[in-house]
């Protein structure tokens, strides 16, 4: 399997600026990897109308492997979310989002 996929472990969190007009003090990146996918997620962590914390999905990316995998070369999905909706992005605009996070 040959891809350029990048994960990260840990994030130096300040604060993240999201869509110009949203800012999270607290933000968490983690990742996932089963036998058929390798994904990371970067959300933010705030709190809702009943003052219950929430997760806020921001970035996700990574690679699912199809059950009937062959060997060919797989090519890894990235998506941003804009007001919870779940949008295709690119691994460049990935890397310019996870910029901001300072």
């Amino acid at each position: 399997m040959k891809t350029d996929f990048k994960s990260y472990d840990t994030l130096d969190i300040k604060q993240f600026n999201y869509n110009d007009y949203i800012f999270y003090n607290c933000v968490f990146t983690f990742s996932v990897r089963t036998a058929y996918s390798q994904k990371n997620f970067v959300s933010a962590i705030d709190f809702d109308d009943d003052d219950m914390i929430t997760e806020i999905p921001i970035l996700t990316w990574g690679i699912d492997v199809p059950a009937a995998y062959q060997g060919e070369e797989l090519m890894p999905e990235y998506y941003f979310y804009d007001g919870g909706i779940m949008k295709p992005t690119s691994d460049d605009m990935i890397q310019s989002y996870l910029s901001y996070i300072n």
